[in-house]
């Protein structure tokens, strides 16, 4: 079998490469959501575990609410994230052009 290296095998294997860092980037992106989410379900009875001094009632549509809750916080955390990184790389020349 002989290999040889095309403008097309090319850019099959950059499509290749960018499809794997997406999906890589988005399993971790699950995963870490999925966390996000078990963590801020069980809270109520963690509360109540820990007896803190919270007034947090511990049934199924509380945690519900405390996960919805995480779920949304952590999205924007992401959101911002991304964004920040964007305008880091936007705003790189300007730092290399004003340098002292």
């Amino acid at each position: 079998m002989e290999i040889a290296i095309t403008p097309e095998s090319f850019v099959v294997f950059l499509v290749f490469v960018v499809v794997v860092f997406f999906v890589y980037k988005a399993l971790k992106f699950i995963f870490r959501l999925l966390m996000v989410a078990a963590i801020s379900f069980s809270f109520p009875w963690i509360v109540k575990f820990l007896h803190l001094p919270i007034p947090v009632n511990a049934d199924l549509h509380t945690a519900v609410q405390f996960m919805l809750l995480g779920i949304a916080l952590f999205v924007i955390y992401e959101f911002w994230h991304v964004i920040k990184a964007i305008l880091s790389l936007l705003l790189k020349p300007f730092k290399w052009i004003f340098r002292k």
